[in-house]
């Protein structure tokens, strides 16, 4: 593992426009593309030996090696963890070699270092996927995609009765909700991960996205919440809808052993599947 460096977001858009680097939407988002901004950022590299600017653009050897997996990424792996109501940022952006491990400090810092090489237990170590229990009671079932946020926004305010009322009214079937409920108002934490593979043969792609979202109940068992498939009951109707309807999209919920969690995480990092994997 390298030494770690800390920069700003200002810093890493400049150098992203400037060197064109794969960076995560948590340093991108809310970019205003001011060239003064970009220049100004430039500035205070020079000012503390991160960058030359006699001949263009050159980040110091240390911050150059710490930028080679953006300049060529194959994968783009964000990975939000939810905890005690405190929300961490990490992202993964890997190419060959050590992956570029960025960690948001809040205050408009990033603190950027390389990783392992094998991408996939780097995004798994972020997750917490260690700490795993086995499979939680309950069974999985679908339900309003809105009913859901909705329900989700209730436990966050403390309304857990609320929560399985917004679920139910959903389509969720009143055993599985309460479970849900149960599980995600005593949750440990909450883990969205995002994930963007280069299926092209060039840094610009194409690239093909993922995202796979679980929470952690008291227990150490996982809940996993994802789009429902089409062949599921209550599922989104084919694209268009029947005559005059309109598709409905609903969320397909339900407890999941750590090792079909685990398959699954593999799947969006990779492609692959874990036992194709091996």
């Amino acid at each position: 593992m390298s030494a770690a460096v800390v920069l700003t977001v200002d810093e890493l858009r400049a150098l992203g426009r400037v060197l064109d680097l794969a960076l995560p939407r948590f340093v991108t988002a809310g970019d205003p593309r001011d060239l003064r901004v970009d220049a100004a950022a430039l500035r205070g590299l020079a000012a503390r030996d991160l960058a030359d600017l006699a001949d263009g653009v050159s980040p110091a050897p240390a911050l150059a090696r710490q930028l080679v997996p953006c300049r060529a990424a194959s994968l783009i792996a964000e990975v939000e963890v939810e905890a005690d109501g405190r929300a961490a940022d990490h992202a993964v952006v890997a190419a060959e070699g050590p992956a570029a491990l960025f960690t948001d400090q809040g205050g408009g810092l990033v603190r950027l270092h390389l990783a392992g090489t094998d991408h996939h237990e780097v995004v798994r170590d972020l997750c917490r996927l260690p700490a795993l229990g086995g499979r939680a009671g309950g069974e999985e079932f679908t339900v309003d995609a809105d009913a859901l946020g909705d329900a989700e926004d209730r436990l966050l305010a403390g309304d857990p009765d609320g929560a399985v009322a917004a679920l139910v009214a959903g389509g969720a079937p009143v055993a599985g909700a309460r479970a849900w409920g149960a599980a995600v108002h005593g949750r440990r934490y909450a883990v969205a991960v995002r994930a963007a593979r280069n299926r092209g043969n060039g840094p610009a792609g194409p690239f093909e996205a993922a995202e796979l979202r679980w929470v952690v109940a008291g227990d150490g068992t996982a809940w996993r919440v994802g789009a429902a498939p089409a062949d599921r009951p209550g599922a989104p109707l084919p694209a268009g809808g029947w005559a005059d309807e309109e598709p409905t999209p609903r969320a397909l919920v339900g407890p999941v052993p750590a090792a079909e969690l685990e398959a699954a995480l593999r799947a969006v990092t990779t492609g692959k599947r874990a036992d194709a994997a091996r």
